[in-house]
């Protein structure tokens, strides 16, 4: 995949996601396999599709009103970004103890230092956390 500033992501993809991808490519009627070097949009703007015949990946902004709309569907928290759900990806890898070296190559931080600000926010949270559930006020 290719991310902000051009940079080449490889983005770990697990048999379960795999699956879900498959059955949405074949409900497309489109091939139904996934190569690693595979560069073509996965999601793309189907309007687009049918009218010039070219698969146009997704601009942000139009991910960022697909996502504002589908939260405020559900009366969702209107912070809700796409950037939200990167934020979000590091936090819980940190959490779940995935290594900062890894969570930086996947993420594509340049620096070690911006990955482990997630991991001081990450356990100054714990910290609070732990203190209030104590009873301290």
């Amino acid at each position: 995949m290719i991310g902000k500033g051009k940079k080449e992501r490889t983005i770990p993809v697990f048999d379960d996601v795999k699956e879900t991808l498959f059955t949405y490519r074949q409900a497309l009627n489109e091939r139904t396999e996934l190569s690693p070097f595979d560069t073509e949009p996965l999601f793309y703007s189907i309007k687009e599709y049918y009218r010039t015949g070219e698969k146009k990946r997704l601009s942000y902004t139009t991910l960022y009103r697909t996502i504002k709309s589908a939260v405020y569907k559900v009366k969702g928290n209107e912070s809700i970004s796409p950037h939200w759900f990167r934020h979000t990806f590091i936090t819980n890898s940190l959490a779940n103890d995935v290594p900062l070296a890894v969570v930086k190559q996947v993420v594509g931080h340049s620096s070690i230092a911006t990955t482990n600000v997630y991991l001081e926010k990450l356990q100054e949270d714990t910290v609070y956390d732990a203190f209030r559930k104590s009873g301290y006020r």
